[in-house]
């Protein structure tokens, strides 16, 4: 599924439950959810996008309340040396973010909009800020599953620019599996646990 069609408000296309999205799953990637929580789906080989699932040991609501609390993004991604709240907004938050990639520091504005109705938060790079990204666009939804747990389907899409082909599969393939592994544990420690 292409990351635009995954940002526009959910249609009746798009699967509305836990049980649908993970009807949509190969038997394999289905297999590896269940066993690790966490599976990074097949993305026909573009570095650059990246789709997942996690599945928490945390009702719904309290999955939103945490990730919707966008500054508190450094306590489970220890790659962020600058997470600071720029503006906040009735629907979210402007964060300034930075990262370093081996030895390039990158610094970016990200503008975060949070849906409770929908269980949906987005990111994109904020067009007011100079940014040393070419493009980042991201979303969590989140999905009752029952048993006091929650279906998060997770997607990025990270382009650095000009820059060599394995900073860009570093940022990407490499780092963001991890960062949905600590999202994990994170929100199944109720925000206590840090890496």
């Amino acid at each position: 599924m292409a990351l635009a069609a995954v940002l526009t408000p959910p249609s009746a296309a798009m699967p509305v439950s836990a049980e649908a999205v993970l009807a949509e799953l190969p038997s394999d990637e289905l297999e590896v959810l269940r066993a690790k929580k966490l599976v990074v789906l097949s993305g026909g080989g573009d570095s650059t996008h990246v789709t997942g699932l996690v599945i928490f040991n945390r009702p719904v609501e309290r999955v939103m309340g945490l990730l919707a609390d966008t500054g508190r993004a450094g306590e489970f991604r220890p790659e962020l040396e600058t997470d600071r709240t720029v503006e906040t907004y009735s629907d979210g938050t402007l964060q300034e973010e930075g990262i370093r990639i081996l030895f390039t520091r990158i610094t970016y504005f990200l503008r975060y909009r949070v849906d409770f109705a929908a269980r949906r938060i987005t990111w994109q790079l904020d067009a007011t800020h100079p940014s040393q990204l070419r493009r980042v666009d991201g979303y969590w939804e989140l999905f009752d599953m029952g048993d006091d747990q929650t279906l998060g389907r997770f997607g990025v899409q990270v382009d650095v620019g000009a820059v060599p082909a394995s900073l860009q599969e570093y940022a990407t393939r490499r780092s963001i599996p991890k960062t949905m592994e600590n999202a994990r544990r994170w929100i199944d420690s109720d925000g206590r646990w840090h890496p």
